[in-house]
């Protein structure tokens, strides 16, 4: 739900960028897991997404007025996962989520997430990370329509975050997950 900040019980920012700094002095490389395929729906751009069609978040999310005609559409867990589309009482709208209800998948065909997204990365690399272990790569590219199994691929994005993360740190890494 924080893209910014350190889970308290495993110290503060501060404590990050030391260990930043005593890894680089030893010759090691602090590589982060950065999920941005989705966020949490208690994440406060979600909450503020369903509370209104009005909110400056909704277009950060994937949203269907009405029923999509497969809420199956690339369904990742078969079995444990029963459908993609989630209808939300409180937005009174439809939402995609790759994986669980509860995982929200942002929306890559906004330039506001991507802006956004590049503003993350920068953050922690100036806080000492190396680079980034992209989660679900795959589906980040992947532009979602309702009712279109498989939308067109955006490759683009990579692309601007390997110009943006060595812009930064020369010898940044981009390690993506790419089950597919």
């Amino acid at each position: 739900t924080d893209y910014y900040g350190i889970e308290p019980a495993l110290g503060s920012l501060g404590d990050f960028a030391e260990l930043a700094r005593e890894a680089e002095e030893r010759g090691m490389r602090i590589v982060l897991d950065l999920v941005v395929n989705h966020t949490s729906d208690e994440h406060p751009w979600f909450v503020s997404a369903q509370s209104s069609p009005d909110s400056p978040y909704r277009d950060w999310y994937v949203w269907s007025a009405d029923e999509p005609p497969n809420r199956r559409q690339g369904t990742v867990f078969p079995g444990e996962q029963e459908e993609t589309w989630t209808f939300d009482k409180q937005a009174q709208a439809w939402y995609f989520h790759r994986f669980y209800g509860f995982q929200p998948d942002l929306n890559w065909a906004n330039p506001a997430v991507r802006r956004e997204m590049a503003k993350v990365m920068n953050f922690w690399l100036q806080m000492g990370a190396a680079g980034f272990r992209i989660d679900a790569a795959p589906f980040i590219i992947e532009m979602v329509e309702p009712g279109v199994d498989s939308g067109p691929q955006d490759f683009s994005i990579m692309e601007s975050w390997r110009q943006e993360t060595q812009w930064v740190r020369g010898d940044s890494v981009l390690l993506c997950e790419a089950n597919l």
